[in-house]
């Protein structure tokens, strides 16, 4: 393959993903497998809560789950969240991530490096803040990883550096 050309490739294979974000126009209120939707303080505590290790120091992440959808919305004056979490392959290497509060120019940044490093976004989601700053929601899963490059553990996944805290 021509090297010369990659960052032509990864920016069309960037733009497709791209282009392919739901955005939640509210209420949007069906449950469809998701959890409620939680104020951000709220999301926390019950991420924290699947984090937590057992007495065979396992979590839930641990125990094969994973996060299949994350979303985000602007719901009664403040950001929302809910995600819907399933079985992980079972007897499979597999890697996964998301992130929650992404602004356009993180989020594409993220788009690129994850692309390289050989994941698929599964599920993505955007809403639009009254400030008119628009915020991105992804999943990204890699099924063939050759090494893993990248926290799999909700609380670290969920915080990457900026923009992670809701701003109003």
């Amino acid at each position: 393959m021509n090297t010369a050309r990659l960052p032509l490739i990864i920016t069309i294979l960037a733009l497709v993903t791209f282009s392919s974000c739901k955005t939640v126009s509210p209420p949007q209120d069906r449950n469809d497998g998701f959890t409620e939707w939680m104020p951000w303080v709220e999301f926390q505590e019950f991420l924290s809560e699947k984090d937590k290790k057992d007495q065979n120091n396992k979590n839930f992440w641990d125990k094969g789950h994973w996060i299949l959808a994350a979303e985000g919305r602007w719901q009664d004056g403040q950001q929302q969240y809910r995600i819907r979490m399933g079985d992980a392959p079972k007897n499979k290497a597999y890697l996964w991530l998301w992130y929650v509060n992404e602004d356009q120019k993180d989020f594409d940044k993220l788009i690129e490096k994850f692309t390289v490093e050989g994941y698929t976004m599964v599920y993505c989601n955007s809403f639009t803040r009254p400030s008119g700053t628009t915020l991105y929601q992804a999943v990204w899963q890699n099924m063939n990883p050759r090494k893993k490059t990248v926290p799999n553990k909700a609380s670290e996944a969920i915080a990457p550096q900026g923009g992670a805290q809701p701003q109003r």
